[in-house]
Formats: C-alpha cells, structure tokens, sequence
C-alpha cells in the first residue's frame, strides 16, 4: 500500500476545505488571534504552510517578516514579502524572534520524538509573551467514543468525497499519521506554557499556547 501524498492532490485548499469541518471558520480564528500576537520588527513562521493561504490571510504589515516552511511540491515561490522555504520541517534551525507560529495538522506526520524536538525549536524560538497555534487531529480518549466518531465523520465526508475515495485515504494515511490524544498533545505543548483549546471539530482540535 502507498503512503498518502498531498502534492498529487489537484486543488490542495479545495481539497482540505471539503476534508475537514468548520475548517474555513479556524482559520478565521487564527487570523483573529494573529491581531492580538504579532509584533512590528518580529518574525512570523507557518509550519507546513503548502500553498501559503494561511500566511498570505496574516499578512498585514511591512515591518513583519513571514516565513513559510515546507518540503512540499505545493510551496509557491516568494513574493517578496513571504519568504517560502522548501526545507525538511526537521532540519529547520531557523526560528528566531518569533511572535506568532502555527503549525496546522503538520506535526501530526512526525514521529514522537521527532516532533518534541521540533516544539523545543518552537520555544526557543518564540518571544516572550509570543504564541504558537497548533492543530491535529487526534484519538478519543474511549474506543465507543473513537468508533462514534468516526462513524459521524465519514457521513460528513460522503458530501464531497465517494466511498471509494475514502477508504483510499484512510487506508494509505495510515502509513503517515501519527495521532495522539488530546492529553499527550497539551503535555508537549507544556514546555512553552498554559495551552488552550480555542476549536474542536470531531477528533480535529485547535490548540493555543502563549510563552511567559
């Protein structure tokens, strides 16, 4: 079986607007929550940014550099204000006077460690008082509730998607995704500070964490 690969999908945006519910009303709430972080003079990081939709939304002033990261084939090219880098998110030493980071449903495709290394780049990285969103999807804390769940997220799926289509993707996702619980996510997140949750979408949840 083949691993699932994003960069063959024909309209990734379209694709992840229809895969993911309420999706279009996350990213509204991270741009609202970027109003409240980014700082002039600082540094602004998308981890995992594919077409960089999210980042050109958080655009809104000169005095901000923007950083995309990603090894993908989606990465468009810089525009003179966002910066685009084609790297290896685990080899990226890059973070540094950070006052907004955001990782969304990236992390969820490393393996353990390779992800608590990652957060610690993050931290170290981030400004007092800066902030780091991150989403995933994640396990249920109880097999009714995880067999539940995804019965009502399939039906979901079955608006824009065929039965096909998506037992394709589960299939070959499960050679990529590295799920955890949500417990396990807020205890990593706790070497940088209080983490929140801000959004939830059946097992798809939106987490906040603010460095002081």
């Amino acid at each position: 079986m083949n691993k699932f690969d994003f960069n063959k999908i024909k309209d990734f945006d379209k694709h992840i607007d229809l895969s993911i519910p309420n999706y279009g009303w996350l990213n509204d709430q991270i741009v609202n929550f970027s109003q409240y972080f980014i700082e002039r003079f600082t540094n602004v990081y998308d981890i995992g940014c594919s077409t960089g939709k999210l980042l050109k939304r958080l655009q809104t002033t000169l005095d901000v550099n923007y950083y995309g990261i990603d090894n993908s084939t989606l990465l468009p090219k810089a525009n003179g204000v966002i910066n685009f880098i084609k790297e290896d998110l685990r080899q990226y030493n890059g973070y540094l006077n950070a006052s907004f980071i955001t990782s969304i449903f990236t992390l969820q495709f490393m393996e353990r460690a390779e992800r608590k290394k990652l957060i610690k780049k993050i931290e170290a990285g981030l400004n007092k008082y800066g902030a780091f969103i991150i989403c995933e999807k994640t396990y249920s804390n109880s097999p009714m509730m995880q067999d539940i769940i995804n019965s009502m997220y399939y039906k979901f799926k079955e608006n824009s998607f065929s039965s096909q289509e998506i037992l394709k993707k589960e299939r070959e996702l499960r050679y990529n995704l590295k799920m955890l619980k949500l417990d396990d996510i807020l205890n990593e997140l706790r070497v940088i500070g209080e983490p929140e949750i801000f959004w939830r979408s059946f097992n798809f949840v939106g987490c906040i964490v603010v460095k002081i």
